[in-house]
């Protein structure tokens, strides 16, 4: 009985934790999107983003703010992908490994990992800016032809890396999630009255991807 009600608490210990963690990567990414979305805006109505859609030349922000775009264009992107990632990681760890998701997910380890992906997500993305400019001839706010070979494999690798690889891991993740929990009902459906603290620890893994 008593070790049942440790397990209680401590399930309750591990949704508070994650709870938290995953407060702090869905602001995180609200954060990336309102950026993207809003600050750009300046005088006009539309984010520069949307602008150019509408009118791609010439460009009228300046210099000065077309290789700002590059950067954080990029930055959000990749800091968004990195964030979800993340997440997804949190929640195979809280699923499949409940006890070390205890240890893990920690308010303070979040916000560690917050700052890694803002790191991280501007030094992959400074090629960008670095090499934009706006044609002195066309207005356009692009990459020079002179640059256009060496970011076309700076391209194709921060393709794999920000979108393949990342793409990869959630995927196999949910997978084995959803093996995890489908194991555990099936497993519940044959266990005798005696182990109900296997069924419970079953249903608290379920909770807390309803939580998550």
């Amino acid at each position: 009985m008593v070790d049942r009600k440790y397990k209680i608490t401590d399930g309750r210990s591990i949704e508070r934790n994650i709870l938290t963690a995953t407060n702090t990567s869905t602001v995180q990414v609200a954060g990336y999107d309102g950026c993207t979305l809003h600050s750009l805006a300046r005088n006009y109505t539309l984010p520069p983003e949307l602008y150019t859609i509408w009118e791609a030349y010439p460009w009228h922000f300046g210099e000065p703010f077309c290789i700002f775009r590059a950067l954080l264009i990029e930055m959000t992107t990749y800091a968004s992908v990195l964030t979800i990632t993340s997440f997804t990681i949190e929640r195979y760890i809280a699923i499949c490994h409940p006890i070390r998701g205890q240890r893990a997910s920690r308010e303070s380890r979040a916000i560690k990992c917050v700052f890694t992906i803002w790191i991280v997500s501007v030094l992959c993305a400074l090629p960008y800016p670095i090499h934009t400019r706006v044609f002195t001839d066309s207005f356009v706010c692009n990459i020079p032809f002179r640059w256009q070979h060496r970011m076309g494999f700076f391209f194709q690798v921060s393709t794999f890396v920000f979108f393949i690889f990342p793409m990869a891991i959630i995927t196999v993740m949910y997978l084995l999630i959803g093996m995890r929990l489908r194991s555990s009902a099936l497993a519940s459906a044959l266990l005798p009255q005696a182990q109900q603290n296997k069924i419970a620890a079953s249903r608290a893994r379920r909770a807390v991807l309803k939580m998550l």
